[in-house]
Order: C-alpha cells, then structure tokens, then sequence
C-alpha cells in the first residue's frame, strides 16, 4: 500500500492509506451524496499518484471513492472521526464520513 497525504486548505491535515487509479470525493460537504467529484491527477512522476480537488466546502460530511458511480469501487475511504486542524485523520476503507465544521474555499490534495 502507498502512503497518501491529503491536505485540506492550508491548515487542515490527514493521513490515508490506499493506491488508487481515480479518486473522487463526495458528500454533502462538497455537493451531496449522489455526485462524486473528479479529483483531477496533478501527479508529475511516474509511478507518484497525486490527485487535486479546489472548491467551496460547507460544514458537513465527505469521503472518497475510487468509482464515481458507485459505493463499489476498489476504495470507499472514511473516517472514524471529525477532521482536525493542524492534525492527522486517519482514513480507511468502508468507515464512517469525515466532517468539517468551518465553511469555505478549500485545496484538496492527495499524494
């Protein structure tokens, strides 16, 4: 498995742990639950996957999925917790939704 790092504005941090080919992100934090939003591939090197995602956020609950579809891709990344500032979150597959409780414009990145 390779290490992601997915950063969340400037001030907002977490650790997951996956290898994905896409990745999305969904919920009502982000738009709602039946529109995952492509997180564009920013990824320069070969074999690094990066993946980039910038809009506005309200207070509320996200995950990540591999397949935009549906809950049945090969990741269905969640948390067990609220996201921290200045902290880490771990993310795994088939937990529970993250959740922000601060509106506004957000960078989304894994690598």
């Amino acid at each position: 498995m390779k290490k992601l790092l997915l950063i969340l504005s400037s001030a907002i941090l977490l650790s997951i742990y996956a290898q994905a080919q896409s990745l999305y992100i969904i919920g009502d934090a982000v738009s709602d639950w039946d529109n995952a939003l492509e997180m564009k591939s920013v990824s320069q090197e070969s074999g690094i996957e990066m993946y980039c995602w910038i809009g506005d956020m309200n207070p509320g609950s996200f995950k990540f999925r591999s397949n935009p579809y549906d809950w049945y891709g090969q990741y269905n990344l969640g948390s067990e917790s609220t996201v921290t500032i200045n902290g880490r979150t771990p993310l795994n597959y088939n937990k529970g939704n993250c959740t922000i409780s601060s509106a506004g414009k957000y960078i989304v990145f894994v690598q």
